[in-house]
C-alpha cells in the first residue's frame, strides 16, 4: 500500500534529510521547533505527506478541531509532512520532515520514509531529538550524536558532541 501522498515531486540535487517527530524524544518540542524554524527561515515548500490512517490510534492522538477566522471548523489529523529547500550555493539540497511518532506499523512507516529518501537520491538522514535530562543553566547543555559515517563521527567529536548511548 502506498502511504505517501505527493503533491508534486521536486527535482532536487542529492538532498540531505533532516527529520524530527513529536513524541517521546521531543522534550520541550526541542527537535520539532528546530525543524519548524528551518521550514520558516529558508522558507521550505511542502511537497508530500504520509497518510495518518494506518499509523495512529485516534483514541490516543485525537484529531484537533479549531475554528477558523471565518467561523468554520477545521479538522486536523496527526501530520507527517515533507518540505524541501534548494540550496544553489551548496552541493545538495535539503528535505525537512516534520511529523508525529506513529502508534502502529513502525516498519511500514519507516519504509515509506526510506522509499522517498531513495527516490530523491538522498545522501544523508539526520534525525533530531530532545530528551529530559538534569542539567544546570550555568553550563552548556550536553549535546550527543552518532553517525554511521566515520568522517562525520570525527567531525562530531571535534565539536565536543559526545557519542550517544541511546540505542
Amino acid at each position: 500500500m502506498d502511504y505517501l501522498q505527493i503533491k508534486e515531486l521536486p527535482e532536487l540535487r542529492r538532498p540531505t534529510f533532516i527529520a524530527a517527530m513529536r513524541g517521546w524524544n521531543d522534550a520541550g518540542e526541542g527537535a520539532t521547533l528546530a525543524v519548524r524554524h528551518l521550514i520558516e527561515a529558508w522558507p521550505a515548500t511542502e511537497f508530500a505527506s504520509i497518510d495518518p490512517e494506518e499509523f495512529f490510534d485516534f483514541t490516543v492522538a485525537r484529531p484537533l478541531i479549531r475554528v477558523t477566522e471565518e467561523g468554520q471548523r477545521d479538522l486536523r489529523w496527526p501530520s507527517n509532512r515533507f518540505f524541501y529547500h534548494k540550496l544553489p550555493d551548496q552541493p545538495g539540497d535539503v528535505v525537512l520532515f516534520l511529523g508525529t511518532e506513529p502508534h502502529l506499523k513502525w516498519r511500514s512507516f519507516t519504509e515509506t520514509v526510506r522509499d522517498l529518501f531513495q527516490r530523491l537520491d538522498g545522501t544523508r538522514l539526520i534525525t533530531l531529538g530532545a530528551l529530559v535530562a538534569p542539567t544546570t543553566h550555568t553550563r552548556p547543555a550536553p549535546v550527543t550524536g552518532f553517525s554511521t559515517e566515520e568522517e562525520l563521527r570525527g567531525r562530531l567529536e571535534g565539536m565536543t558532541i559526545t557519542r550517544t548511548r541511546y540505542e
